[in-house]
């Protein structure tokens, strides 16, 4: 039995690697190794919260039971709003601040998938992790695009997790890192 993943969706390397097309393949602007990883772990009952939406939205969508995104480019969560995904809540929000309220206000240890990739010239992407991570359910998981850059290279992985990085040479920040809970 053949697999399909990523790689058989990408019309275009480079254009993947610069962020185009993201939302049309339905892929996440992700290192590949790390999309692939989660299309091995994620599950239909799974649900998943993201600071910063896209193609993200639609792979989670496609795969999981919900998603609750915070996108502060409004045409750009208007482009996945617009989509229609039956099971996908996009907000759209200017700062950090508006991102830590709305946070705040999750549930503790609900979301089995929780995704960090906001717009680093408007959201702290660690002062964001820090208020998510509680929100995390035991095995869940917390993706960081662009580890080893925009803030989150000081970020200090929870003292009960599995750690895997997807590094990547064409990658800003470095790649992506996973963390599991335990």
């Amino acid at each position: 039995m053949l697999v399909s993943t990523v790689i058989d969706k990408l019309p275009n390397r480079k254009n993947f690697i610069d962020g185009k097309n993201t939302v049309e393949i339905g892929y996440p602007w992700l290192t590949v190794d790390s999309i692939i990883f989660l299309e091995s772990v994620l599950r239909k009952n799974f649900n998943v919260f993201e600071c910063g939406c896209g193609g993200s939205t639609v792979f989670y969508s496609n795969n999981c039971l919900s998603v609750f995104a915070l996108e502060t480019d409004e045409i750009w969560a208007n482009k996945v709003k617009n989509l229609n995904l039956n099971n996908v809540d996009v907000k759209h929000l200017k700062n950090t601040e508006e991102f830590v309220e709305i946070i705040k206000q999750l549930p503790n240890n609900f979301y089995d998938v929780i995704s960090i990739d906001s717009d680093p010239k408007k959201t702290n992407r660690l002062v964001l992790t820090k208020h998510a991570i509680p929100k995390i359910k035991r095995f869940g998981f917390l993706i960081l695009d662009n580890y080893n850059a925009f803030g989150t290279e000081k970020f200090l992985k929870p003292e009960n997790c599995i750690e895997y990085t997807f590094d990547d040479p064409n990658w800003a920040g470095k790649g992506t890192k996973i963390f599991q809970l335990k």
